[in-house]
């Protein structure tokens, strides 16, 4: 370890403001976390995160890349317990999120500052204060993990005409103690009226916990239009805060107003309690699957190359699907197997999360190396218990500029699997990669044929796709059954079939006309992705089958 470093003073050190995001729990390059062989090292310059072990040390590659020197070297080692007990019989597969003060239990966190010139610096040096506030802000800071989560658990929240009609009405309730409920003992999930200062706990849930209705209460008193959830006001004016007359979350754009006139200086105060986000985030999180199959079997967990996991995220199952099924073909694993150091050192992004194409590198390597599988009870080759991979970088990148897949709402597999596939199109065209563009293998044409009913006269058109969707013939239902019985053929055979389409303008005849359209295939992929729609018009009415 190094007791001197000259680069300490001259290097390029940042400090994170609130914008900021910091990869300090997994590296942006690999699947590696904090809790892996020797820890993440966070970029001071950038807050990239990179694992800077052995095989891959995606840390030394962003060093050489960037020439940013100084990093925060971040292990986290699971703390010895005392108890001897043999672990319990794994009956079920749990795919939940552990709650981050519950895991700080059971690791204990080290830190060091690292120059990649020098290496690991000795405690005892003195670090410059740059430097040491640039170290206390990245520890102290949201990961960018945790960051992307909350947001897009987020509700799109907008403000509200009753906002600007929030009238003061009193400061006699201010004097009071505002940490705990006016009307009862709680000192949790506490409300403040924006009108007049007073403090109600939260609504009762249905399992008996939360609150005991006090601020709801308090609203069908007085009618006070809105209140703010204490302990989750930022200086920069977030907050949660709740429109009564709306019954809805709503933003307060004079929320600095409001709380001056309650005595509260918005830029004084810190976020002490979970937001509605966070806390809907972790609900949404836990997941349990028995591990029985449906007809009473016990399944027998495996692992391996391309037999690895994807963790849910949350509403993330069709993306899991899409993602297992891709990445078992081989030009696609072959497309982010080779040149994975090659683009990383040469790709323009300057950050990995930033970049599609990293993230699939990133992907392909964690579903189909192996090393982040292990069989319950057993290990990975880190020396860790791991089930799975958690591609929130991907799924962020992926899904950046689309208002379906940028949230955490349930989404269809179909679409899913298309979007992907123009995005990653996309990518392989800026990279003059068009010629190992691993899509091509879903390509292929279909031909529409329209003849008019009137004059015959026939037309023909093509595209390209790259996913058939294949209709469900529902006549098929079995009479006081919930059972459809329907052959693969047979789902072809309806998809090609005539339609009668009315009110076609044909060109011919130069009048609206009755058309016979049909749509065969005019070439054939290598790998035909086939989609079933499952939900048909009953009425005007989106019915599912």
């Amino acid at each position: 370890m190094a007791t001197i470093c000259t680069h300490l003073i001259d290097s390029n050190v940042n400090l994170p403001s609130q914008y900021s995001l910091i990869y300090k729990d997994e590296c942006t390059a690999c699947f590696d976390n904090d809790k892996c062989g020797n820890g993440i090292d966070v970029c001071l310059s950038c807050f990239n995160g990179g694992c800077s072990n052995d095989l891959m040390n995606h840390s030394n590659t962003h060093f050489i890349k960037t020439k940013h020197l100084l990093s925060l070297n971040i292990k986290k080692n699971l703390k010895t317990s005392d108890e001897n007990e043999p672990a319990a019989k794994i009956t079920k597969l749990e795919i939940s999120e552990q709650d981050d003060e519950k895991m700080e239990k059971k690791y204990e966190t080290i830190v060091r500052i690292k120059c990649h010139e020098c290496g690991l610096l000795d405690e005892s040096i003195q670090l410059p204060d740059k430097v040491e506030k640039s170290k206390s802000l990245v520890l102290s800071s949201l990961s960018a993990n945790k960051k992307s989560q909350v947001q897009s658990w987020a509700p799109s929240i907008t403000d509200c005409e009753h906002m600007s009609k929030i009238e003061f009405k009193s400061a006699e309730s201010i004097e009071k103690n505002n940490k705990m409920c006016f009307s009862c003992e709680k000192t949790e999930n506490l409300w403040m009226c924006l009108e007049c200062g007073n403090v109600g706990c939260g609504r009762k849930q249905y399992d008996g916990s939360g609150g005991n209705n006090h601020a709801i209460s308090h609203y069908e008193q007085t009618g006070h239009k809105a209140s703010v959830k204490l302990g989750t006001i930022e200086p920069n004016g977030k907050a949660d805060v709740y429109c009564y007359i709306c019954d809805e979350n709503r933003t307060d754009p004079f929320l600095s107003g409001h709380l001056k006139n309650l005595g509260i200086i918005l830029e004084d105060q810190t976020k002490t309690e979970k937001g509605m986000s966070e806390l809907e985030l972790e609900q949404n999180l836990k997941f349990d699957f028995s591990m029985v199959s449906e007809d009473g079997k016990d399944l027998k967990p495996v692992c391996g190359k391309g037999l690895t996991g994807i963790s849910n995220l949350g509403n993330s199952c069709y993306m899991s699907s899409v993602l297992q099924c891709v990445f078992s073909i081989p030009a696609f694993i072959e497309r982010y197997t080779k040149g994975y150091e090659y683009h990383n050192l040469s790709c323009n992004t300057l950050l990995p999360a930033s970049c599609l194409t990293c993230q699939l590198y990133k992907l392909c390597d964690g579903l189909n190396s192996g090393h982040y599988a292990s069989v319950p009870g057993g290990f990975n080759r880190l020396g860790l218990s791991v089930y799975g991979i958690k591609p929130r970088m991907f799924k962020d990148v992926i899904g950046k500029d689309s208002d379906l897949f940028s949230q955490m709402g349930q989404q269809d597999a179909g679409e899913f699997f298309t979007y992907m596939l123009k995005s990653i199109d996309h990518s392989e065209n800026i990279l003059n990669n068009s010629s190992n563009n691993p899509t091509s293998v879903f390509d292929f044409y279909v031909e529409e044929k329209l003849q008019c009913t009137s004059c015959m006269n026939v037309s023909y058109s093509k595209q390209i796709s790259s996913l058939v969707s294949l209709p469900l013939k529902s006549n098929n239902l079995d009479p006081g059954s919930e059972t459809l019985s329907v052959t693969l053929e047979e789902c072809f055979d309806k998809y090609s079939e005539n339609e009668l389409i009315e009110g076609y303008n044909c060109p011919t005849c130069k009048s609206p006309q009755s058309v016979l359209k049909s749509t065969k295939f005019a070439s054939f992929p290598k790998i035909l992705a086939v989609h079933l729609k499952r939900y048909e018009f009953v009425n005007w009415v989106p019915t599912k089958i």
